[in-house]
């Protein structure tokens, strides 16, 4: 019987954290907003838009005439100039604009009347221009000057757009909802004299509906309406207000509006629930025993699309301690349990910001919870638990300014004066981790007077980090960076910048492989639109063969980019070929796919190697790459792997005598 020994051995793929080149992949940058007449810009609010397939960017910028501000569109990869999208304007420019999920624009601008701001939708390419809202005119068909679409929202399914303007009445907002192809159709209930809609209105997640705030029945009063986004019966949502009480803000779940109100007490806010289409209300904080206690206006909802029964409310209030804030979590269908989040137990300690992680099973936040007036990052249970502190340790003085969360959940970069008072670097701490946490420090050294500022991002790959910090050698410079959110080299993303020239802004493509930036780059005072790619890097196998003895456990083949790349970047391989057997009689492997994180160039793969103890020929694995994602494959794309046999041949015995009948 022949003796197989086999070693198992799990297949791995390493990330190496040392890179196999320090060769930087080639940056092309564009200036995709184009030229520009003297004194014109791109503007910074409204702030440029990039669509949802990462394609084109949208921009307000007076690039024909100075002081007249019109919405372009360009791709971001700078392969044709910007297209105008709005017609000829009698005003300023565009107040405000939005993309809907078919990426056409809606906009709000001074396009046909001076002083009457009306609203718009024009596809990407300029095509289909067309007023959402009706005509501003009296009875005999004269224009009315002064009236003004105020806002506007567009609905999930985009074949509705909700707006707010003085559209039937002179400084009467009311509230309308226009079909894509189709009527207008007011919403709101008549209002009071000099009542009005509050532009903080919301289309609900289905689509169905619109809530409102609006001094509808009593001036002054704001209360909450829902009412159907095709018009018909208005329904108040809040228990009825008396005197100078009020709906202050409200926001949506799946099922429920949460709003806070001063019902119980005179400007004493508390937060509430209700049913979208109208139902019992549900106070979900304890009643406040302070008359000076307030719920704050910094609460935010967890959304399941997939499951509303896990929707919470998360919340800042000095519900337990006058003037102490502190965090507290309701779950929303049941609304019954109130848990408190933060752990202060200082007299004079407060929660200074906090946010849902994107998975929504956890909340970080911003408290001085353990020393007073030392700000610190901690993280906990949505439901409930104990808090654990995800900095390292601060020194006196020392605060985590602000933070933002890793796309997947699993990281947070954070910014703080932690390795010495007053210069602020970011951090990358993991979310979750057995013991103290080690925190990746991410940026350069930074000394006295240079700051890293609060506009920093986490790419939606979560490969890198992208932040606004002063320039290494002028320091009076902003300059954008990017950096590996594991940690390593930090590349400058723009251009060399004019003496005085910044980066105001930035934003990255959903595929994480452009940056867009605002910058007054070549010319001082003149803010333009640059897109930042890089030449894909090649990738290949270091090696066209290889050759691994039957006695070794493995056989590990690495496979290399040319170059350092700022976004990630993948390539498939599979078994193409060979003369060797998988299924751990010769080899065990199955197909794959590499993944380099940014800043990364190279994996390592093993393959579990089988001994056997047969004599036979040499055999072969051939492994081939395939399918590269923001890169190219490079000249050796297969590697032929030998397994050298290593067994001697079978020896027989002949004894004598041989007696053949």
């Amino acid at each position: 019987m022949n003796k197989i020994k086999h070693h198992f051995i799990i297949l791995t793929l390493f990330i190496l954290i040392t890179t196999a080149t320090s060769l930087r992949a080639d940056i092309i940058r564009n200036n995709i907003s184009g030229s520009m007449v003297a004194g014109g810009d791109v503007g910074a609010d409204p702030a440029f838009q990039i669509s949802s397939d990462g394609q084109y960017a949208v921009f307000v910028a007076d690039k024909e005439v100075d002081g007249t501000a019109d919405l372009y569109s360009v791709p971001v990869d700078g392969s044709a100039a910007p297209t105008k999208l709005s017609n000829a304007l009698v005003g300023t420019g565009i107040e405000n604009f939005a993309f809907d999920n078919t990426d056409n624009i809606v906009y709000m601008a001074q396009e046909d009347n001076l002083d009457v701001i009306e609203l718009y939708r024009v596809a990407l390419d300029g095509s289909g221009s067309v007023k959402i809202n009706i005509d501003f005119v009296d009875g005999g068909g004269g224009l009315l000057l002064n009236r003004d679409v105020e806002a506007f929202q567009i609905s999930p399914a985009s074949n509705r757009i909700v707006y707010s303007a003085d559209q039937d009445v002179d400084d009467r907002v009311e509230l309308y909802a226009v079909r894509i192809v189709g009527t207008n159709t007011k919403l709101n209930d008549p209002l009071v004299a000099d009542g009005d809609v509050r532009p903080d209105f919301k289309v609900t997640l289905d689509g169905l509906r619109v809530i409102y705030r609006a001094d509808q029945d009593a001036n002054g009063r704001d209360e909450l309406f829902t009412v159907s986004i095709d018009g018909g019966t208005v329904d108040r949502l809040n228990i009825p207000l008396v005197g100078s009480q009020d709906v202050f803000d409200f926001k949506l779940s799946t099922d429920y509006v949460i709003y806070r109100a001063d019902i119980d007490f005179s400007l004493v806010l508390e937060l509430y629930r209700v049913p979208i289409a109208d139902g019992v209300n549900t106070k979900l904080n304890p009643d406040l025993p302070n008359a000076d206690q307030d719920i704050s206006d910094e609460y935010e909802i967890y959304v399941n699309s997939a499951d509303s029964s896990d929707e919470y409310v998360v919340y800042k209030a000095d519900q337990d301690t006058n003037d102490m804030d502190e965090l507290y979590s309701v779950n929303l269908p049941n609304s019954a349990t109130n848990t408190k989040l933060s752990d202060l137990t200082i007299i004079g300690t407060d929660v200074q910001e906090f946010s849902i992680t994107p998975n929504g099973n956890y909340v970080v936040y911003i408290a001085d919870q353990d020393s007073n007036n030392i700000d610190e990052l901690y993280m906990v249970l949505i439901g409930g638990g104990t808090p654990q502190k995800r900095n390292a340790t601060l020194g006196i003085n020392r605060d985590v300014l602000d933070f933002v969360i890793s796309p997947d959940s699993s990281r947070i970069v954070y910014r703080a004066d932690q390795a010495l008072d007053e210069v602020f670097k970011l951090y990358n701490t993991p979310l979750l981790v057995v013991g103290a946490p080690t925190p990746i420090e991410l940026t350069n050294d930074y000394t006295v007077g240079q700051e890293v500022f609060s506009n920093y991002w986490v790419s939606p790959d979560n490969g890198r980090l992208l932040f606004i910090a002063d320039g290494q050698v002028i320091s009076t410079q902003r300059h954008l960076y990017s950096v590996p959110l594991a940690g390593g080299a930090i590349q400058q993303v723009n251009g060399t910048l004019v003496n005085f020239g910044d980066v105001a802004d930035f934003k990255i493509t959903p595929d994480s492989n452009t940056v867009v930036y605002l910058a007054d780059q070549n010319i001082n005072s003149q803010a333009e639109l640059f897109s930042v790619t890089e030449t894909p890097p090649t990738v290949q196998f270091s090696n066209a063969t290889l050759t691994v003895d039957e006695s070794e456990p493995t056989a590990e083949l690495t496979v290399e980019l040319s170059a350092i790349s700022f976004s990630e970047s993948s390539v498939q391989y599979a078994i193409t070929g060979g003369t060797a057997s998988n299924g751990a009689i010769d080899y065990q492997l199955s197909s794959g796919i590499f993944t380099f994180p940014a800043g990364n160039s190279s994996q390592t793969l093993s393959i579990p190697i089988t001994n056997d103890l047969l004599e036979e020929t040499d055999e072969t694995i051939i492994i081939t790459l395939d399918t590269p994602q923001n890169s190219t494959l490079g000249g050796n794309v297969s590697i032929t792997v030998t397994i050298s046999d290593d067994d001697a041949p079978d020896e027989y015995n002949l004894y004598l005598p041989l007696v053949i009948r």
